[in-house]
């Protein structure tokens, strides 16, 4: 990961508003294949499948239905409330730049039906009640899967786009010497903005991926349980965005005009980088 992005959701929908009053975007599901899982129900069946015919999990097996296959250019952020901004704007960058992004709720969104398949398959003592301390292994081993694949596909992205719905804090520059403390409801957006702190800058390997900057076409391959009803716990996280742009607008994005079938989608991304700057 080389650059890191802040968006206001409110300037996100703004932008997005404008955007969809001339053209149609989805909204539900990516138009794009080979970054994210967007039939659930097939998903679900495969890991119950799997589940049930092994009784040693590997996780790399479960991992690899879940996360892409294939690297991603970008790795959007988001509360699973804004789940349709992100992928609408997921969708417009594939449209005009061919950049392809991973939006993380499209694995998340998963976890807790992972959760219950392994409970039922290896919890449960009778209905509605379930071994304590295997439930806790089941949610300990889920945490390690996803913590270690998030870390990995955000470290493969070139880019990170946090999209922020807190307006408690000041609009001021994000940097080390002056940090915003951006409080979340989720525990994985929490870690995901822990990891872009601490990640090494890299980026992809431009000179390697595009065979011609001319413009032709030809191009590598980029490479809980209870008995009873209960209050659900709520915890709030705080964290720290280091060296974050901020977005102020994705208008000039959008409306630029880019022929993205004589690029590269790693040349869509740099013009896109260089555009929500001007």
């Amino acid at each position: 990961m080389q650059k890191k992005y802040t968006i206001k959701l409110e300037q996100l929908r703004t932008d997005l508003d404008d955007y969809k009053k001339s053209r149609f975007v989805h909204s539900d599901k990516l138009m794009y294949d080979g970054i994210n899982v967007n039939d659930r129900d097939r998903l679900i069946t495969e890991i119950k499948n799997y589940i049930k015919d092994n009784d040693v999990i590997n996780t790399e097996t479960i991992i690899n239905k879940l996360f892409p296959t294939k690297t991603p250019h970008l790795f959007i952020s988001h509360k699973s409330e804004d789940a349709k901004e992100a992928i609408t704007l997921a969708n417009i960058l594939h449209s005009k730049f061919g950049i392809e992004s991973f939006i993380d709720s499209q694995v998340w969104h998963h976890i807790n039906d992972i959760q219950k398949i392994l409970d039922e398959e290896f919890s449960k003592k009778s209905e509605n009640l379930y071994d304590y301390k295997k439930s806790n292994i089941v949610s300990s081993n889920i945490f390690s899967m996803l913590s270690s694949s998030l870390y990995r596909t955000i470290d493969d992205s070139d880019g990170f786009i946090y999209i922020d719905r807190n307006d408690a804090h000041e609009d001021i520059g994000i940097s080390k010497s002056n940090m915003v403390n951006i409080k979340t409801e989720s525990p994985w957006i929490y870690l995901e903005n822990i990891y872009t702190n601490s990640l090494r800058i890299k980026k992809h390997n431009r000179e390697r991926i595009i065979l011609e900057k001319s413009g032709l076409n030809n191009y590598a391959a980029d490479s809980q349980v209870s008995i009873e009803e209960r209050k659900e716990p709520k915890f709030i996280y705080s964290t720290n965005l280091v060296n974050a742009v901020k977005i102020k607008s994705l208008n000039n994005a959008f409306n630029v005009q880019y022929d993205k079938t004589k690029k590269h989608p790693l040349e869509g991304l740099d013009y896109f980088y260089n555009i929500i700057l001007v």
